[in-house]
């Protein structure tokens, strides 16, 4: 017998965790301080550096530590 599936296990979306612009933010932010690497910030909260960088790119902000894409890879990478 084959087990039926919900929705949100046949478009894999199950276990993203989702996150407010506020809590965005705030981890965003934590990354600016000096002398803070964002891969310490990332792992503190569980969240992929790539991600953190996507964000970083959504507010507007430059990655301190990445080249600067050409935009229309940034928009590619980050889901745009």
């Amino acid at each position: 017998m084959r087990a039926t599936q919900t929705p949100e296990a046949v478009d894999g979306q199950w276990n993203r965790r989702r996150f407010s612009n506020k809590q965005k933010q705030a981890i965003v932010q934590q990354t600016e301080k000096p002398g803070v690497s964002v891969a310490q910030v990332c792992r503190s909260h569980g969240v992929a550096t790539s991600m953190v960088f996507c964000w970083l790119v959504e507010f507007g902000l430059t990655a301190r530590k990445a080249p600067q894409p050409r935009d229309g890879d940034v928009r590619r990478r980050c889901g745009q």
